[in-house]
């Protein structure tokens, strides 16, 4: 079994050994029992690329979003409707890993930043266009970014590996944050932002 994503209406998407990407109804039964009533499937069965069962992300809009296996393939997907549509295939150079897919945000104007294994993170606008890399954020097997989280004020937050958190400020400033800024670990699964800032 692979990655899990539970969505508003008791929908539940699981991402399976065998590449496929399966959806359920997620009932509730007396006695405070769940049950799992299955609703749809994305495979390769139903006309769908084979699909990495360790990540997959749902943007605003209702697309799911999943690397294919085996080819360096982004597949966008909409998952609105009962029938799922495929919408775009986004390719990228050959050599690109994308089967270690490890964060995509969507931040207010409509792009999405994609994190993923061993490269530089990727901005795609609303249209799905990639329209820049971002040279100066880390992105080799020793300082992957795991986590992208923007703030309030509009910067854009990095979790890495082994560097610690790194800040893209509005004005497109970059500023890294390790063990000498306070830090008790410069490896960074996760963001989350409180009341007063950004939390890890």
């Amino acid at each position: 079994m692979g990655t899990v994503k539970i969505l508003p209406g008791n929908q539940l998407w699981l991402g399976t050994d065998d590449g496929s990407l399966v959806n359920y109804f997620i009932e509730e039964r007396p006695g405070g029992n769940l049950r799992l009533r299955f609703r749809r499937l994305i495979s390769t069965a139903t006309g769908f690329p084979r699909a990495m069962s360790i990540w997959m992300f749902v943007d605003s809009k209702g697309r799911l979003w999943y690397a294919e296996n085996g080819a360096p393939r982004l597949h966008v997907v909409d998952i609105s409707a009962e029938k799922p549509r495929l919408v775009k295939s986004l390719p990228f150079d050959p050599g690109a890993r994308l089967s270690n897919g490890r964060e995509v945000m969507e931040d207010p104007d409509g792009n999405f930043w994609f994190a993923y294994e061993n490269n530089n993170v990727l901005i795609f606008n609303a249209e799905l266009k990639l329209e820049r890399t971002l040279e100066n954020i880390p992105g080799n097997k020793e300082e992957d970014v795991n986590c992208i989280h923007r703030d309030k004020d509009g910067g854009v937050w990095f979790g890495t590996t082994n560097l610690g958190l790194i800040r893209l400020t509005p004005d497109g400033r970059t500023v890294r944050i390790g063990k000498a800024e306070g830090l008790v670990s410069t490896r960074i699964s996760h963001i989350v932002e409180g009341a007063d800032r950004p939390r890890w």
